[in-house]
């Protein structure tokens, strides 16, 4: 079963989520969506969110953070439909992979012709801890309309022994400096998140990780 919300004129929301639902989301003139994941446990089905342009003006800010870990499998895409001119879109994912944990991911940013002077941007960056795990991320750019600004971009990468190097010369072992650095990587797009409430309790949950 598909969600459907519909964000509706010159309305400022953020949605704040611990799991995905497939959802179709609507973004009427002049609103603005900010839609917050804060995911650590894994789920069966592949979820698909379909965000859609129909006013102009309109802004998504879609931060998913993801910790992976055990044997948990996380599927899911997202879809950006913008359809009208002056709209923007900002993904940003952040993930970590421990053990035997699965991220399947696929981001398409679809730009109509009638969609000029779009800014539309999607990336996915992934820090490993195993050997064991596995990582499919699949951005995609389909664009009609000549006058935008629109990226996509996948990194996956581990921790930077330099850093452990230099952490551990001021004393620091190897999993306190490896926590730090986790937590650093995963909350470098908060000052995104307008609502003060959400951000903090984001910040706490990262920095209860263990």
């Amino acid at each position: 079963m598909t969600k459907k919300i519909i964000i509706k004129q010159a309305q400022e929301k953020t949605l704040f989520v611990k799991s995905l639902e497939s959802s179709e989301i609507i973004l009427e003139k002049d609103a603005n969506l900010t839609f917050v994941a804060l995911l650590k446990k894994g789920w069966d089905k592949s979820k698909k969110l379909n965000f859609t342009f129909k006013g102009k003006n309109s802004s998504l800010t879609f931060i998913a953070i993801i910790i992976a870990k055990k044997s948990d499998s996380f599927d899911f895409e997202t879809t950006s439909n913008h359809i009208v001119p002056h709209t923007k879109s900002f993904y940003q994912i952040r993930s970590v992979l421990f053990d035997k944990a699965q991220i399947n991911y696929k981001g398409k940013l679809m730009i109509s012709k009638s969609a000029q002077h779009t800014d539309a941007h999607l990336a996915h960056d992934d820090l490993s801890f195993s050997k064991d795990s596995r990582l499919q991320t699949l951005p995609s750019l389909e664009i009609e309309a000549n006058e935008v600004k629109a990226g996509h971009c996948a990194t996956v990468g581990k921790i930077d022994k330099e850093q452990l190097f230099y952490m551990a010369s001021r004393g620091l072992d190897k999993k306190t400096s490896e926590k730090i650095l986790t937590e650093s990587f995963l909350k470098k797009d908060l000052e995104k998140i307008a609502d003060e409430k959400i951000k903090q309790f984001v910040i706490k949950e990262l920095e209860a990780l263990k």
